[in-house]
């Protein structure tokens, strides 16, 4: 799976996420929000899916207007893959040239990625950095705060400290935290200081410190994408949101107003945000209050609900939608039969799957007569006949040897199997794999173009066996 395949996957599951948000933010466990949230950051980090029959993501990355399939070329070809040597029949020689040229060509795409990238990064280690400066004039909180802390206390040690140096408390660190605290504290408001440190200590417990990471990861990754922007913001929100409740869980829903008041006297003070820190006050006020002040016990009916649609989101949008290798049916059509071949490694039983899914048609096969000498001339692959977007599958388990581009193929995919075979699909328009990834048999590796010398779309299918150019129908019934 690509990072724009990645990306946009993920685009369309936030969309699924900000529609439940919009809808039930008040009914649902603010923790439901999060875990949603979490599989939106999977799919941005995680390459690959784990295959499910429900998944809409085949469907969706199919279809745009006018019927034709989601073009990823300008992104793979950012990327190109090096050449491997050895004898690929009608991969040969063209490669090298071809990956040259696509590198030629979306060079400036490659470098602006690459640039936007770097510049995120640094905003946020900048920013983490400064942080830690300030940071540094901080000394321990002491007897202020010992007696609630072992109200709160937890496995890992927490250091409390307080500096001048901030306006609003706040938590940082993963392994060792901190909890951050002003030094205009109110320390005689006991009440209002254990909310406070309630609060941070959710924080800590939940490993929120590494959720922040992981979502800066992730808009460092997909800085262009601005559905990864608004995916940053909510899930920091939604944080915040569920250690509020937490609060009101340990201290009872009879506090709503005492802690609304203090979260809000504590608004009054805030200072610069800390991206990768944790504060007490520091995301959606008005939101925040809202939800304090809508909070009630919650249902089981509410909390049924929420599991019914974390598990609907994985299975439908997390999800690859890939059929099983197995089982031959499906998405990959009805020629998929078991065949013997003989090769480097002997004599061995394959599954075999039509890499055309539906579409059985050849438009031109292994051998054919020349239109001129009226001569069988052998081609050295087949074409099967189908429709721009149309997937396109593995015929065997394996592994991708190499992906790129070249005038005469187009986009291709060069798959090594076992018992020295090798596959090739060209003519392109969407590679849905990488370099060194294991596929499947019958898994989705890509879609049918017209790129390279095609005359229209079709898929070229070619079958090597110890580098030589054989018959793809001989291994299909």
């Amino acid at each position: 799976m690509n990072l724009l395949t990645m990306s946009l996957s993920a685009a369309l599951m936030a969309a699924v996420v900000v529609i439940v948000r919009f809808l039930l933010l008040h009914r649902l466990p603010k923790n439901a929000f999060l875990i949603l949230w979490g599989l939106v950051l999977c799919r941005l980090l995680v390459p690959f899916s784990v295959p499910a029959s429900l998944s809409l993501w085949p469907r969706l990355t199919a279809l745009r207007p006018g019927g034709e399939s989601l073009d990823f070329s300008v992104l793979n070809a950012a990327w190109p893959e090096a050449a491997v040597e050895g004898d690929a029949g009608t991969l040969q020689g063209g490669a090298e040239s071809g990956l040259t040229a696509a590198a030629e060509g979306v060079s400036f795409v490659s470098v602006l990625y690459f640039a936007g990238l770097l510049l995120t990064a640094a905003w946020f280690i900048c920013a983490y950095v400064r942080s830690l400066r300030q940071f540094r004039t901080a000394v321990p909180a002491g007897h202020k705060t010992e007696e609630l802390a072992e109200r709160f206390a937890l496995r890992r040690r927490v250091r409390i400290l307080e500096t001048d140096r901030i306006k609003t408390p706040l938590t940082y660190g993963i392994l060792r935290p901190v909890i951050l605290l002003p030094g205009e504290t109110d320390w005689q408001d006991r009440k209002g200081l254990a909310y406070v440190l309630a609060h941070e200590f959710a924080h800590i417990k939940r490993f929120d410190a590494l959720l922040k990471l992981l979502l800066a990861a992730a808009l460092c990754l997909h800085w262009f994408n601005p559905a990864v922007w608004m995916v940053y913001i909510l899930a920091n929100r939604d944080m915040e949101l569920a250690r509020d409740r937490d609060v009101l869980d340990t201290f009872g829903l009879a506090e709503r107003e005492a802690y609304a008041l203090t979260l809000i006297r504590w608004e009054e003070k805030r200072g610069r945000r800390q991206p990768l820190c944790s504060g007490f006050s520091r995301t959606a006020i008005e939101e925040r209050i809202t939800a304090i002040m809508k909070s009630k016990k919650l249902s089981k009916s509410a909390i049924v609900l929420a599991v019914v649609l974390v598990l609907g989101v994985t299975a439908v949008f997390a999800a690859s939608g890939e059929p099983d290798p197995q089982s031959g049916t499906g998405l990959s059509g009805e020629l998929s039969a078991a065949g013997k071949t003989s090769g480097e490694g002997g004599t061995a039983e394959l599954n075999w799957v039509w890499p055309g899914g539906e579409n059985q048609k050849l438009s031109a096969e292994f051998l054919c007569i020349h239109p001129i000498t009226g001569e069988n001339m052998l081609r050295g692959h087949v074409n099967i006949i189908a429709e721009s977007g149309d997937p396109v599958f593995a015929a065997l388990s394996g592994t991708v040897l190499e992906t790129g581009y070249n005038p005469e193929d187009g986009y291709y995919i060069l798959l090594e199997h076992s018992a020295g075979l090798q596959t090739a699909y060209t003519h392109l328009e969407t590679i849905l794999t990488e370099q060194g990834d294991l596929v499947k048999g019958g898994s989705r590796i890509g879609t049918v173009g017209t790129t390279g010398m095609a005359t229209g779309p079709n898929l070229g299918f070619q079958v090597l066996v110890s580098g030589e150019a054989t018959d793809p129908m001989a291994f299909f019934e």
